[in-house]
This record gives structure tokens, C-alpha cells and sequence, in this order.
């Protein structure tokens, strides 16, 4: 009898054991995280990609002709900048005969700071922040197949203001002749354009490899209106957890008073301006990365974290916390 009640005690753990495995592994997930990176390098898009690729080199061997006016006014790009060579030697040649000289701009940015490879792998980390927060799957290159006689891009194709570019994809497909004339029975295309200039990446030090730089990162910002002594609160409990942050005040007072102080911006409006009007004047004035909005009645506490704010919106796409 002893015997068998271990025997069923073995068995017991090993079922119990065996339960818990399966539960852990094929249970539903208690992670209630949730990835908000916009879905770049998807398997649909290497698909579409793909596809794009093998439409704009099918008629490949067809001759074309790039028009000149056409080509005129495509952008160029492809200017290089080089010092002249000294091609002889003259006693106080370079007193006399000044030479053109040329040097890349990236190389002197690197070359004044202490830690070249670790600026560059920083800025290049930023960069594609950058690109992840900026990408829109309305931006991706689609073409139409043709379906009906003509092939055209159903979206993303973009063109800067005054210039001009070949339309990718643009085709005619039809049987094979001797002749091909752009007009068919009927069928009309219609594809959006984007106009716009490219938006030039602005690079912040965001400092992650020894913890966020909130100094450089975030600019707080707040509207007054008759409360000075709530004002003068708020910037003391800031200055009591972070001492360097700047701070920008909108002040429509009849009689304003100058609040001063290191890395204060107290910007005077006409009198009862709003609420309103001085969120849109204290913002206009950010130059960081990232602007928290307070009232001036808000107080700073040891769990007024910036840190975790930040690392939110470094880690996701989105725009706002709170």
C-alpha cells in the first residue's frame, strides 16, 4: 500500500510537470506590451518590392530616348567639389595665387570631436529613428499591372516643387507591332502625385549610451496668467530634479512681472491674450526634441520621471505621452 501511494505520487508530479510545460509554452500570452514600430521590411513589402522591380526592367531592351527639356530639368546631383592640383612651383606661390580648396564637411564635423566612431554610429542610430517615425506605407512606390492596355503607379510617386521626374512604371502593354501610339479604346488612368520638398533630418544627441540627456532632449514649457506665486512653485520643484532643463514662459499679465533665473525664457504677450495663444508662442520657441506642457499651478515630484517619458517615445512612433 505504501509502495503504490508513492507510485501515484511520481506520477502526479510528472503529469503536474508536464501540464505546466504545456501551459507555458501553448498558454495565451500575459505580455501586454504592444509593438508600435511601423511595419517597415515587411514580408509584403520585399513582395511588392520585388514585384516593382521585375515591372521597370521587363522592357528592358526596348531604346528610349530621354528628351532634352525633359532631362533639363531633372535635379542634379552629382557635383563633386576637389582641391585644384599644384601643377608648379613658385617662390611665395600661395601669397601670390590663392588656391581653391575644398573639404567634406562630414570629416570636419568628426575631426572636432574627442569620439569620432562613437558620434558617427550615434548619429546614424538617430538617423533611423528618424526614418521610423517618419515612414508612412502611403510613401511606397505601387505600380498597377496592366490589367487594362496601360501600367502606371498607384501611389507614391513624389516630385519637389518646379522639377520634373520620369514616371516609374509608365507603361503601354499591348501585343507586339511595329508601331505603338499612347491612346487606347477608352481607357482612362488617374494616379496621385505628391508634391513636396524632402524633408531635411534634424539629428538630436540623445545621449542613450549613458542615459538620456533630458537637458538636450526636452524643453518645458507653460502659460501664466495671475498666478506668479504658483509660477515661482513650479520652477523650483523643476530645478529641485532638473536643473538645467530650459524653461519657457508665455506671460499675458496686465503688469507682468521678469521672472528670472539660468535656462528661464519668460516671453511678454499682449495683455489676456489666452490660453491659447500662449501654448502657439511658447511652443514657436522650443528647439529641442521634445516640449513638455504643464500649467504653471503643476508641481514636480520625486515620480515626475522625463526619463520614462523619453525612453517611451525613443522606443515607439508615437507622438504624445503623458
Amino acid at each position: 500500500m505504501h509502495v503504490s501511494y508513492k507510485r501515484c505520487c511520481k506520477w502526479v508530479l510528472v503529469l503536474g510537470l508536464l501540464l505546466g510545460t504545456l501551459f507555458h509554452f501553448w498558454g495565451p500570452s500575459s505580455d501586454l506590451e504592444e509593438d508600435l514600430r511601423p511595419r517597415r521590411g515587411s514580408a509584403i513589402q520585399a513582395l511588392l518590392s520585388g514585384k516593382i522591380y521585375h515591372i521597370m526592367s521587363d522592357y528592358s531592351e526596348i531604346p528610349y530616348k530621354v528628351k532634352e527639356n525633359v532631362a533639363r530639368e531633372l535635379a542634379q546631383n552629382t557635383c563633386i567639389c576637389l582641391a585644384g592640383e599644384e601643377t608648379f612651383h613658385l617662390p611665395f606661390s600661395d601669397l601670390l595665387f590663392h588656391r581653391v580648396w575644398a573639404h567634406n564637411l562630414q570629416h570636419a564635423f568628426l575631426e572636432t570631436r574627442p569620439d569620432p566612431d562613437n558620434v558617427k554610429n550615434h548619429r546614424a542610430e538617430e538617423y533611423h529613428h528618424f526614418q521610423k517615425r517618419s515612414y508612412s506605407p502611403v510613401d511606397m512606390l505601387i505600380i498597377a499591372e496592366a490589367n487594362n492596355p496601360l501600367q502606371y503607379p498607384t501611389q507614391g510617386l513624389e516630385v519637389q516643387p518646379l522639377k520634373t521626374v520620369i514616371i516609374p512604371g509608365l507603361g503601354l502593354r499591348q501585343e507586339d507591332r511595329g508601331n505603338y501610339m499612347f491612346e487606347t479604346e477608352g481607357h482612362q488612368s488617374f494616379f496621385t502625385i505628391k508634391v513636396g520638398h524632402r524633408v531635411v533630418p534634424k539629428l538630436y544627441n540623445s545621449g542613450q549610451s549613458e542615459g538620456y540627456n533630458i537637458t538636450s532632449l526636452v524643453t518645458i514649457a507653460t502659460k501664466t496668467f495671475l498666478r506668479y506665486d504658483k509660477l515661482k512653485d513650479l520652477i523650483d520643484s523643476i530645478r529641485q530634479f532638473y536643473p538645467t532643463v530650459t524653461i519657457v514662459i508665455a506671460d499675458d499679465n496686465e503688469h507682468p512681472q521678469p521672472v528670472t533665473g539660468p535656462h528661464i525664457e519668460q516671453y511678454i504677450m499682449p495683455f489676456g491674450k489666452g490660453w491659447f495663444a500662449g501654448r502657439n508662442l511658447a511652443v514657436s520657441q522650443v528647439s529641442t526634441k521634445y516640449v513638455l506642457w504643464v500649467d504653471d499651478d503643476f508641481i514636480f515630484t520625486a515620480n515626475t520621471q522625463l526619463e520614462k517619458m523619453v525612453d517611451i517615445l525613443e522606443k515607439t512612433t508615437l507622438d504624445l505621452v503623458s
